[in-house]
């Protein structure tokens, strides 16, 4: 959480930042400026994980546009680009690169789920520019009752995907550069902007893979995470590629 809070005042300084946690999290914040804000929610038991916390922290916050961001993030260039945007939509985030997690980790679903179309893909839910306009609200307090719904089944992005389809706010759905899940390869062209993941030194990562804003498939060879050049057209480089992930 620490490393997190602090990329934001990194590249953001003037930015206003809310810390909703736990007594736990309160002590490891030592920064005067930040607002920290307690949030007591018993988690629950369930067949994955409770994510009640974090949607009380979002729908708390939800009174000017905010950007939300998961403790395990890491700012690592300026957001102003993306913030400009927010005022043309209600909500904005990066797709999942896994489209139905429920499925994937072969768990129940509530009846309403099946009714979705499968190309509907869920967002991943770690990082949010929040407009907190009224069909944002809506489409958070959905979320929010859903979470009430069968409790022991639970996870949070499967539920945001049947809340984003029932409430339809206008959602822009940004490049991965905003959300790039550490623990999934990814391929992306430019500059990565948010970090996603639980790594350890992200400044020394972001240095090395934004190092280049060519397009580049970054994916992990053992436990560091590495930037391989995707030569477009180019045969021999792709299949170059190809044999560096199934050799190392």
């Amino acid at each position: 959480m620490q490393q997190s809070v602090a990329s934001v005042r990194r590249f953001h300084p003037e930015a206003r930042i809310i810390c909703y946690t736990d007594k736990m999290g309160q002590d490891l914040i030592s920064d005067p400026h930040i607002d920290v804000r307690l949030l007591e929610v018993t988690a629950r038991e369930t067949d994955w994980h409770d994510p009640r916390f974090k949607v009380s922290a979002i729908l708390n916050a939800s009174t000017s546009p905010f950007i939300f961001l998961d403790n395990d993030t890491y700012v690592a260039g300026g957001l102003s680009a993306a913030w400009n945007l927010l005022k043309s939509y209600d909500l904005m985030a990066v797709t999942a690169p896994i489209k139905d997690q429920r499925k994937a980790k072969n768990l129940t679903k509530l009846n309403v789920y099946d009714s979705i179309p499968d190309d509907c893909a869920e967002i991943n839910t770690g990082v949010l520019f929040v407009n907190s306009s009224s069909r944002c609200l809506e489409c958070l307090k959905r979320w929010v009752d859903l979470l009430e719904l069968n409790p022991g089944e639970l996870g949070d992005q499967w539920r945001m995907r049947i809340a984003l389809f029932e409430c339809e706010p206008i959602l822009y759905r940004l490049p991965p550069n905003y959300n790039f899940r550490t623990s999934t390869p990814q391929a992306l062209r430019g500059a990565i902007k948010i970090f996603h993941g639980h790594e350890n030194q992200f400044e020394r990562i972001a240095e090395r893979l934004n190092a280049s804003n060519e397009f580049r498939d970054i994916y992990k060879v053992g436990n560091s995470l590495r930037a391989f050049p995707i030569h477009d057209g180019n045969l021999l480089g792709k299949l170059k590629i190809l044999a560096r992930r199934f050799t190392r």
